[in-house]
């Protein structure tokens, strides 16, 4: 699936670009479930249950005062969260794009410094979280 070159990674219909909302760090976690089993007279042994859950977090800055359509950019990630469904995840991975799958939007945080005088920010920090959703919608 190609994607446009500016956009790093898209989730639904919101886009991390480095004109408006691009991330600067991206922490992804992946959890894989083990189990004691109990051994007469020897030490436990660890079980394999498969693959547990995974987890993404994407943080980054925007500047508004730099593009003009940034201050709406968290409210866009809002709106896409408010939707409560799975969305689909895609990185950008060069010009094809990698589909992650579906995956939800758990919590987003926004801290906004640097206030012009009307009260708009001259900077804005995100953390968006994700969870994958698991496969069945």
């Amino acid at each position: 699936m190609a994607i446009s070159n500016e956009v790093m990674m898209k989730i639904g219909a919101f886009k991390f670009a480095a004109d408006a909302a691009a991330y600067q760090s991206l922490k992804r976690v992946s959890e894989y479930v083990w189990k004691p089993q109990a051994r007469l007279g020897r030490n436990p042994a660890m079980q394999y249950l498969g693959k547990g859950g995974e987890s993404i977090e994407l943080s980054g800055v925007i500047y508004p005062a730099e593009f003009h359509t940034a201050i709406d950019q968290v409210a866009a990630m809002r709106k896409e969260a408010a939707k409560g469904n799975p969305l689909l995840l895609i990185s950008a991975k060069g010009m094809q794009g990698q589909i992650l799958g579906l995956w939800v939007i758990k919590k987003i945080e926004e801290t906004g410094t640097l206030f012009l005088a009307g009260g708009s920010p001259r900077k804005i920090e995100f953390r968006m979280s994700l969870q994958f959703h698991g496969g069945d919608v």
